[in-house]
């Protein structure tokens, strides 16, 4: 026969109340964050229509060359900007982020600092002590930990003002497609003064098997304070398992049909070589000073690969007037194709201002120029030019 303990009522609710509130180390504490965005924006979303299409002879004027060869009479194709509608300022949009963290410091010395998103998945987890710290999370470069410098303007930049999605680079490259799977970064305790930070992304997929396109990515980090400025410099390498359809090599020919109807970035990307692909080594340099009341940022960044390069410069300063923080920001891409007769450009010029209304409410405004010249488009749009502005308030708790 079985036996049966029955719990009084305000036994029970004790046990499972012990049960919930007992953490599993008394040494860690849990948080909960997050913030609410609401986003007044205005841009010249509607832009050109797309130009009459032409041949291919007249868009790249080598036809029969030892690029491309095709008939004359093939149709090309060029992007188009225009909108169905009318525009229709401003556009409201709301954002919100809600984060969950635990952090403490074990007896032992040993420090542990764990985040994600609600929907878990944006996971992070530090541990340290006095052998410095390793962070495991997905896509981790010791060239993005320990970038500085950077105001190539991520909040501006991303919505380009065209329908489409077309045409944002990005601004700085922090990482190689091999760091794109799970990695680890460690950071050295500092060393006169010099922190040093190593990491490695050993499967771009976690997969488990050799199949991903890159295996044991290492990349390396250095940064150093000197007075009041900071200078940073990082290097990232990643090989390829597969660069068997990457690259376009000068002898290669690529052929269009009588009737067919190819859009002029393709030709070119297939022509001249213009994805980032196959191994790629990546170069940045950062650094900001602080003088008098503003703070001077630049950064330099270089994205080597089998086919098109990738090369960013970015200065920003950024001050405070009163009760406002400004930062004004200058940005230029470029993607040099294979074959370096042809580059892709993009220029972006932002400005910001923002304040704090409130504890844990703050009110920015920011507005952006964007100039995109891309070498497909020559006879297209040829160069396009858009802008963006934003009033942006956040509630935070």
């Amino acid at each position: 026969m079985d036996k049966k303990i029955l719990l009084g009522g305000a036994a029970a609710l004790l046990l499972v109340g012990n049960m919930y509130a007992t953490p599993a180390s008394a040494a860690i504490e849990m948080g909960i964050s997050g913030e609410a965005e609401i986003v007044w924006s205005m841009g010249d979303t509607c832009g050109d229509a797309a130009a009459t299409a032409g041949t291919v002879a007249d868009a790249v004027a080598v036809a029969d060359s030892a690029h491309i060869t095709g008939d004359d009479d093939t149709v090309l194709t060029y992007i188009n900007h225009s909108c169905t509608n009318d525009e229709d300022n401003p556009v409201m949009t709301f954002g919100n982020d809600f984060d969950i963290s635990a952090s403490g410091t074990l007896a032992n010395g040993l420090s542990i600092d764990y985040s994600n998103s609600a929907a878990l998945d944006d996971f992070s987890l530090t541990l340290g002590g006095a052998f410095g710290s390793l962070k495991f999370a997905p896509g981790l470069s010791a060239v993005d930990e320990a970038a500085v410098g950077d105001t190539s303007g991520a909040d501006v930049t991303t919505s380009n003002g065209y329908a489409d999605g077309r045409g944002d680079f990005g601004g700085h490259k922090t990482g190689t497609d091999g760091a794109a799977g799970n990695s680890i970064v460690y950071q050295t305790p500092a060393v006169g003064g010099v922190d040093l930070f190593i990491g490695w992304a050993p499967n771009s997929t976690d997969s488990g098997d050799d199949g991903a396109d890159y295996l044991d990515t290492f990349s390396f980090a250095a940064v150093m304070g000197i007075g009041d400025a900071t200078v940073m410099m990082g290097y990232e390498t990643a090989d390829a398992t597969d660069n068997s359809a990457c690259g376009v090599a000068a002898a290669v020919t690529y052929t269009v049909g009588t009737t067919a109807t190819v859009a002029a970035d393709t030709l070119y990307d297939s022509a001249y070589g213009g994805s980032v692909c196959g191994d790629q080594n990546l170069l940045y340099v950062g650094g900001e000073m602080g003088v008098g009341d503003m703070t001077i940022s630049a950064a330099y960044s270089d994205l080597d690969s089998d086919e098109a390069d990738q090369t960013t410069i970015s200065v920003g300063v950024a001050t405070a007037v009163g009760e406002w923080d400004v930062a004004l920001g200058y940005a230029n891409t470029k993607i040099e194709f294979l074959d370096t007769t042809f580059e892709d450009e993009q220029t972006v010029i932002d400005g910001s201002i923002s304040t704090a209304l409130g504890d844990g409410v703050d009110l920015g405004i920011n507005f952006s120029t964007n100039e995109m010249d891309l070498a497909s488009q020559a006879l297209g749009d040829g160069a396009t030019n858009n802008y963006y502005a934003a009033a942006t308030l956040t509630v935070g708790f």
